[in-house]
């Protein structure tokens, strides 16, 4: 499962704290001179604001209609835009622009390298200096459009920087919006691949649970509940709305070379860094493109419907300590894989309180009395205790949400967890959780199976409400597809992650005992065992 960023690869990085992990790595085995496609993130910088523009339009207007959700770009707006699709392949003429979308405070594209990246000057080039370059011209004109002048020297720039794009500046009107806007909005996108309604990069989730990006152990297959949506492939037509590219006279000589903001004093447009993702098969390039198309209509689902749409931090009582999850994982797990430091992991990475959880779970009020044995009704394991903390109050594991959080609450609810041992009884535990669904209880998974997937999938094709458990934490700009959003805003979806949010790289794996962990917690919130289809009637 992918929670929360669009997939990065690794880069070499500069020592820092290992829990401030950022989405800007680079694939530590990829060439960034060889062609290639990418789907490119930019930032502005956060104390800016939303400098390049608004969103304006009709939710309930189709795609493609003048009154369709879309940017209107401010006049530095414009001149990105200028800049995106005129300046880099003025100085890479290899790369090619394809989709892309500005929005008000970020930009997505995706860049075609056609050929192995060469300088001006005939220099090999990688893709972290056409992005520094065309982040170098930007600046440049943003300093012009804002009035802003080198601290060091009043009216004149100073200093050089080599790699920076420079190409006139576009004209630009002030803009005049066609509908009532939506302005102030936080940040709406999680920099992630985009997922199937089961939270996942679909593609990923295969057998042995592991993934390029944060995945479950037993990873989540291509066809996901986007198919089952039917969500359509879109590539749509590049069409900029810049102002024609004409002659005009630069503000400076072409030879040019655009000062840093280090040595002028000045602000930058954009934050540090970028988010690259390298679409390997024209299934992922499919969803990144639809991914951008969706950016604007996204945005304002969500300025409408913050409640649903906002990630929502803890007060979800599981009644489970981290004392009995460990007991479980040590009877549900192989003893090579509940070793005493794999169990450390996973408790490193829980959600974990020290208050009174007073908040009510598959519709009964949380017992923080008993926090022995649940999910399996059994006390943990002898000569286990349960952590306090430092004033002696007893740990709990809780969960963020976003989505729906009233299923925890309505209708009872029911883990959804298939075992290998139960495979021959599969078509008889689907029609259970089905009719049990259809008699409106809530259907709970951590969609780790194949089989898992299956049965949540047709749960949401038929409108039964559903809720889906991480592998990962979620970041404050956590952002499922379209369809999800669409599921969470009508109340039928719900995301639980009991996790801190971790940057997982390429080739780091999902451990069994953190799906077992996943599948515990699936049954804590229910207070019922996973075994319950067995003993229905």
């Amino acid at each position: 499962m992918v929670p929360c960023g669009f997939p990065a690869g690794r880069y070499k990085m500069e020592k820092r704290n290992p829990t401030q992990h950022r989405m800007t790595r680079r694939a530590a085995a990829h060439d960034y001179s060889a062609p290639g496609l990418y789907h490119i993130t930019l930032h502005v910088a956060e104390a800016l604001g939303q400098p390049l523009g608004r969103i304006v339009g009709d939710l309930s207007a189709p795609d493609g209609t003048p009154s369709a959700p879309h940017p209107t770009l401010s006049p530095i707006g414009q001149m990105v835009e200028h800049e995106l699709l005129t300046a880099i392949a003025a100085h890479y003429p290899m790369i090619e622009i394809q989709d892309y979308i500005i929005m008000p405070e970020h930009l997505h594209f995706i860049l075609e390298v056609h050929s192995t990246l060469i300088t001006q000057n005939g220099k090999q080039a990688t893709l972290g200096q056409v992005i520094a370059g065309f982040k170098k011209g930007c600046n440049r004109h943003y300093w012009e459009i804002t009035g802003q002048q080198a601290a060091s020297q009043q009216g004149k720039l100073a200093g050089t920087n080599k790699g920076a794009f420079s190409t006139p500046s576009p004209a630009a009107p002030q803009i005049a919006p066609d509908a009532p806007a939506i302005g102030g909005e936080d940040a709406a996108r999680d920099d992630a691949a985009r997922k199937d309604v089961t939270g996942v990069d679909s593609a990923r989730k295969v057998a042995a649970r592991k993934d390029a990006a944060g995945n479950d152990a037993a990873q989540k297959d291509a066809a996901g509940v986007a198919a089952v949506v039917g969500a359509p492939a879109v590539f749509p037509q590049v069409v900029s709305s810049s102002p024609a590219a004409q002659p005009a006279t630069s503000a400076q000589p072409a030879t040019f070379k655009v000062p840093g903001t280090a040595s002028t004093g000045r602000p930058s447009l954009f934050a540090s860094g970028y988010c690259d993702v390298m679409p390997l098969h024209g299934g992922q390039l499919a969803t990144q493109r639809q991914y951008i198309k969706d950016n604007p209509r996204s945005r304002l689902l969500r300025m409408s419907n913050r409640e649903q749409l906002t990630v929502r931090r803890g007060g979800i009582a599981t009644a489970l300590t981290p004392a009995a999850l460990r007991g479980y994982l040590q009877r549900e797990c192989p003893p090579h894989l509940a070793t005493v430091e794999a169990l450390a992991a996973i408790e490193d990475q829980l959600l974990i309180t020290t208050e009174t959880p007073t908040g009510i779970a598959g519709g009964k009020t949380a017992s923080h009395t008993v926090p022995s044995g649940f999910p399996a009704g059994q006390s943990a394991p002898a000569g286990s205790n349960t952590p306090s903390s430092p004033a002696g109050n007893p740990r709990f594991i809780t969960c963020d949400t976003f989505g729906n959080r009233a299923l925890l609450t309505e209708r009872r609810l029911l883990p959804v967890v298939c075992h290998r041992r139960d495979t021959a009884r599969f078509g008889e535990q689907k029609a259970r959780c089905l009719d049990a669904a259809a008699q409106g209880a809530v259907l709970i998974s951590a969609c780790i199976s194949p089989k898992e997937r299956e049965i949540i999938n047709e749960s949401v094709h038929r409108g039964f409400p559903t809720i889906v458990i991480h592998d990962n934490g979620f970041t404050d700009r956590y952002h499922p597809s379209a369809e999800s959003l669409a599921l969470c805003v009508s109340g039928r979806l719900l995301f639980v992650s009991p996790w801190k949010f971790q940057y997982r790289g390429k080739d780091e794996q999902v451990t069994v005992p953190l799906c077992k962990a996943m599948n515990c917690v699936a049954q804590a919130l229910c207070r019922t065992k996973d075994s319950w289809w067995k003993v229905c009637s």
